[in-house]
């Protein structure tokens, strides 16, 4: 039986090369995918504090549920889900209340960088609990 030749190190760059394009190009597209997951549930985690919790009139309670749900949550996920970024969740669900403009449009760059603005250069720079407790456009 015969050995088969050994491809030319042209070919086998070549191969190398093709593969290593589909492989950096599902990286890329497996990147996107979690991002854009990432920021539809930071968007969907917002609406829910701000829906289930924050509607209240009696904002105290509110926000010292808020804290208690902070910790709980930082047990379990880590600090990605402190107070201060539950606050900056659900900011970026007030100044985005439609989940269609989330989805399409924004990424987790948009997310960081917009939450990571201070307020008075992000649209209706109203005070912190002012956001929480109502619409940004009160």
């Amino acid at each position: 039986m015969t050995q088969p030749k050994p491809l030319a190190t042209a070919t086998i760059d070549t191969l190398y090369q093709d593969i290593r394009q589909l492989i950096e190009a599902a990286k890329t597209h497996m990147a996107t995918q979690v991002n854009q997951a990432l920021v539809l549930t930071y968007w969907q985690i917002g609406k829910t504090i701000k829906t289930k919790l924050l509607q209240d009139a009696r904002s105290e309670y509110g926000l010292a549920t808020l804290k208690q749900l902070a910790q709980q949550l930082q047990q379990e996920y880590g600090a990605g889900f402190s107070y201060s970024s539950l606050t900056r969740i659900i900011k970026f669900y007030s100044y985005h209340p439609e989940q269609a403009i989330v989805a399409t449009q924004l990424s987790g760059s948009h997310f960081s960088a917009w939450t990571a603005c201070p307020m008075s250069a992000q649209p209706y720079p109203n005070k912190p609990m002012r956001i929480m407790r109502g619409s940004p456009h009160e």
